[in-house]
């Protein structure tokens, strides 16, 4: 009789695979100490589909529980890395040591709070803030003292050993407030400068163990998927002169050039990276166009433009600047799918930067605010601009608009063309047709709230026949009247404002302002 009966149940076929498939980290982990037969079985998709994503907040644990894995056979199933710059805030801990006092909630069966109430706290309670304290401080002060050019050359071994495997690289950011749970930059309430700063120390280290190590990554995103954080200006270029040093060393081009998929955040203006008085303005407004020139092969671009001083109704000009310098001189001959966000531009260096990837399939715009020097009417500038965006990509296939902003004012994204209908207050998404022609109802869906006795339209996204026709695009001017309340506007006002109101607004002047703010009673 065999010594042990596990070695007798089959190691394949639809049972086994039933099993694992239905098993969770830990017990596949305890399965495959068993013995050699189901340590190979376990060996599953189950399985590497807890290995293909890992995340890392390079710390000095982290790093080494990463570079264990990735020297490891399993480290080839590795498909994307996020690197996740987090910083540790003690002040809701130390409020509430402070304190004295827990709140405790009460929820109904449905989830629903009933009652908030304080109590003090026992002493085990005490004690175990008092330890969640003292991880926090040991886990900042261990980032802050941590050397960049170790982590940089720790991530480059990483990348190494998994190369031919990795497809993509993400950067997050986040404030660590309590062990185990990860804020959002917005809500946290930590000062966004020492995010930021943290987010581009980590930018630096990525970028220079990426170009370095000479890997292929096909997607790369920065910041894209983390609100309320960029990279500042000044600091986006810094890895440029890596990598051209790097493809001299090696006499060929860098490695970013296979680089397909690229979104960026990217901040201006902010106090911190102002340039040096000796420091010409031209180089660090080059800095975004340097780095995507380094990635002459993208299918897909997302630039996010996001502004850390307050702006106003008025453009920036440093922030309209980059974008002119981008237009001039970017070029990407693969380009499919494009989304632009935050960027303060004219027609002329919008339509220029469009002109020059006609390639485009696939166009989003949001946050988009234009200039217009001849005083036209908003509605007639925007249909203008869109008849030159489907005129000059005869590729394109959809083309989404939102908050179309014009000297200031919020553009109406309702096509002229197209009849009245009735509204109902909880309306968010509105696709009206034609009574004689229903797929019309295919071919546009806009987004919108109530003013006056009319619609405004700030988010509109256009496909199909919408796009093919050769006449102009015409749109109405904004109703008269005041924004109506509704779900719909107040779900939008707190989206905009979580992505795109300015730092320096955002904690003097009350979220309330918002309306005065983007101009929209």
């Amino acid at each position: 009789m065999p010594r042990d009966h596990l070695s007798v149940l089959p190691s394949a076929g639809p049972p086994w695979d039933i099993v694992l498939a239905n098993l969770d980290l830990a017990s596949l982990k305890n399965l495959r100490q068993c013995n050699r037969q189901l340590a190979e079985a376990c060996i599953h998709h189950r399985f590497t589909y807890f290995i293909d994503h890992q995340t890392t907040d390079l710390g000095a644990q982290s790093l080494n529980t990463l570079s264990t894995i990735a020297a490891h056979p399993l480290g080839r199933g590795i498909k994307s890395l996020t690197i996740l710059a987090t910083v540790h805030d003690t002040s809701s801990v130390e409020h509430i040591l402070e304190r004295g006092e827990v709140k405790e909630v009460t929820r109904n069966q449905n989830g629903a709070i009933l009652m908030r109430e304080y109590r003090k706290m026992h002493e085990h309670e005490i004690d175990e803030l008092k330890e969640e304290l003292a991880w926090l401080k040991n886990k900042e002060l261990e980032q802050d003292e941590a050397d960049e050019d170790e982590i940089a050359e720790c991530l480059r071994q990483v990348l190494q050993n998994m190369e031919g495997a990795i497809n993509s690289i993400k950067l997050e950011a986040g404030v660590v407030s309590r062990r185990g749970e990860i804020k959002s930059v917005f809500y946290s309430g930590k000062e966004w400068r020492m995010v930021w700063e943290r987010a581009a120390r980590a930018y630096r280290a990525v970028m220079k163990a990426l170009i370095s190590s000479g890997v292929t990554v096909p997607k790369l995103t920065v910041y894209q998927d983390t609100p309320r954080c960029a990279i500042p200006l000044a600091l986006i270029a810094e890895p440029v002169t890596v990598a051209r040093s790097q493809a001299e060393a090696r006499r060929g081009d860098c490695n970013l050039k296979d680089v397909k998929e690229f979104a960026l955040s990217l901040g201006v203006q902010t106090e911190r990276v102002r340039p040096h008085a000796e420091e010409p303005q031209a180089s660090v407004i080059a800095g975004a166009t340097a780095i995507i020139n380094l990635m002459p092969n993208l299918t897909t671009l997302d630039l996010q433009v996001f502004k850390a001083l307050p702006t106003g109704s008025a453009v920036t000009p440093l922030s309209s600047d980059v974008f002119s310098h981008l237009a001039s001189n970017v070029q990407l001959p693969c380009l499919k799918q494009c989304r632009l966000r935050g960027v303060d531009s004219n027609q002329q260096t919008l339509m220029e930067f469009i002109t020059r990837h006609p390639t485009i399939q696939h166009l989003e715009l949001e946050e988009i605010r234009l200039f217009d020097e001849d005083g036209n009417p908003k509605n007639s500038v925007v249909g203008h601009v869109v008849t030159a965006i489907v005129q000059a990509l005869p590729a394109l296939d959809i083309l989404c608009l939102s908050a179309i902003w014009v000297d200031g004012s919020l553009a109406n994204l309702y096509p002229a063309e197209l009849g009245h209908r009735s509204y109902d207050d909880n309306e968010e998404y509105y696709s009206p047709a034609h009574d004689d022609d229903p797929e019309d109802e295919e071919n546009w869906k806009g987004e919108g709230f109530r003013r006056g006795g009319s619609y405004h339209i700030h988010t509109l996204r256009l496909h199909g026949k919408m796009l093919k026709g050769d006449g102009a695009f015409r749109f109405r001017p904004v109703p008269e009247g005041r924004a109506i309340g509704s779900g719909a506007l107040n779900r939008w006002r707190k989206r905009q404002t979580a992505l795109y109101e300015p730092y320096e607004w955002y904690g003097i002047v009350q979220r309330n302002t918002f309306e005065e703010y983007y101009r929209i009673t």
